[in-house]
């Protein structure tokens, strides 16, 4: 089962309603027969906007910045990674784009549109090889 999640991570509550979606998810799977497939989080993130940068807001409200961006990538993949029904976590996009959507979601990247190191890429990097190895 392919699902997304989206959460601002300058919500404190933001990582129990995305632990909460995948239960619900397993909840309908079961009814459907489908409790021993896997869980596939197809589409998770948040954007990542550097200090000082004037940016619109995305459509969750305020954006986080790159060091917000960090915590929730290293949130997101410690919590769910635990969870036996989820197979793979995929962030949205690995990289910025030159202002397709004009606003905070241009900012998801791992790196940004110069293809420069966001704090998040080493987080990312760092916590799945952590993950891989297991």
């Amino acid at each position: 089962m392919n699902i997304h999640i989206f959460e601002t991570p300058l919500d404190s509550q933001a990582i129990k309603r995305v632990q909460a979606f995948v239960r619900l998810t397993q909840k309908v799977m079961a009814r459907n027969k489908d409790a021993g497939k896997k869980i596939c989080i197809t589409e998770i993130g948040c954007p990542g906007v550097k200090r000082g940068k004037k940016v619109k807001n995305w459509w969750m409200g305020k954006n986080p910045s790159e060091k917000d961006q960090a915590r929730w990538v290293k949130e997101v993949y410690s919590n769910l990674l635990k969870d036996k029904s989820v197979e793979i976590v995929f962030w949205a996009f690995f990289r910025d784009t030159n202002q397709h959507w004009k606003n905070g979601v241009d900012h998801f990247g791992l790196i940004r549109n110069d293809f420069s190191k966001k704090p998040a890429y080493n987080v990312y990097k760092e916590t799945c090889q952590k993950w891989i190895k297991k």
